[in-house]
């Protein structure tokens, strides 16, 4: 099990190190950040379609889930906004909401998006709600979960775990190629939208404010452990690397990408 860690916020493919066994430290792949997703207009291929319904079970046995029609209704019709003018517009996105005091957001494949109670709650606007949905369909379309699943698993569908899946999309958090990579398509995304990159930014900067308050939250429960012996909360161990290094990052390729990306967006192409 690897040691413990400071937490500090940012809304990738979170870095969860106590989902279990055979959870990973950093692994090193070698990604071209610049590099847009590849067009595909297939279906989920048989091996994300076994991670995703493995993944999405252990989801089901493991976590509170929340039952949101309006915030559901929300996450559909900003993802479906953004999905549309992505590589991979044909999957079938799903979001789902879990109780949790932490801020999360995180993705696994085929197209299934997590969001935690907290993050919606500290989000607040579609803009922020967008970026954060932005990033996660970007590492979608990238196949960053699929790619470091068969890395480290295997391809063979049948072997499919759920606590794997799980382990995986929280462990390309460490990954700081897969985070800048989809941090610069989560912008490009945006603008084709019709939306400001610049939100993706602004988001950056609110979360880093946020994550304060996790660190907080995570001494309190170590606290706890140590006093009461009482079971931690699975995220407390959260690492997010690298934030000041996107922040600077997203600053360095927003001109570029207002300047060379189209707005795509037509509002009578969705009605809900």
């Amino acid at each position: 099990m690897p040691h413990f860690r400071r937490p500090l916020l940012f809304f990738a493919l979170i870095a969860i190190l106590s989902l279990g066994p055979g959870c990973a430290g950093t692994q090193t792949v070698n990604v071209d950040i610049a590099a847009i997703p590849k067009q595909d207009a297939l279906d989920a291929s048989r091996l994300e379609e076994s991670l995703g319904e493995v993944g999405y079970y252990y989801l089901l046995l493991n976590y509170k889930l929340v039952d949101q029609p309006q915030q559901f209704h929300r996450l559909d019709r900003l993802g479906a906004r953004i999905s549309h003018y992505s590589e991979r517009p044909q999957l079938k996105y799903r979001y789902t909401i879990i109780d949790s005091q932490f801020h999360l957001a995180y993705s696994f494949p085929p197209a299934n998006i997590v969001f935690s109670t907290a993050m919606l709650d500290a989000l607040k606007t579609d803009e922020k709600i967008s970026a954060v949905m932005a990033h996660e369909i970007a590492h979608i379309n990238h196949k960053h979960g699929t790619y470091f699943y068969e890395q480290k698993y295997g391809n063979k569908p049948e072997n499919a775990s759920g606590e794997k899946v799980l382990s995986i999309a929280t462990q390309l958090g460490y990954n700081r190629a897969f985070e800048l990579q989809s941090d610069q398509t989560a912008m490009r995304y945006l603008k084709r939208s019709g939306l400001d990159p610049n939100h993706f930014i602004d988001a950056l900067l609110m979360l880093a404010d946020i994550e304060k308050k996790d660190e907080a939250l995570t001494q309190k429960l170590v606290q706890n452990i140590k006093t009461r012996s009482r079971k931690i909360d699975k995220y407390s161990e959260l690492s997010y690397p690298h934030l000041e290094t996107r922040i600077v990052n997203c600053r360095n390729l927003l001109d570029e990408i207002k300047s060379n990306e189209k707005v795509l967006y037509k509002p009578e192409d969705f009605k809900f």
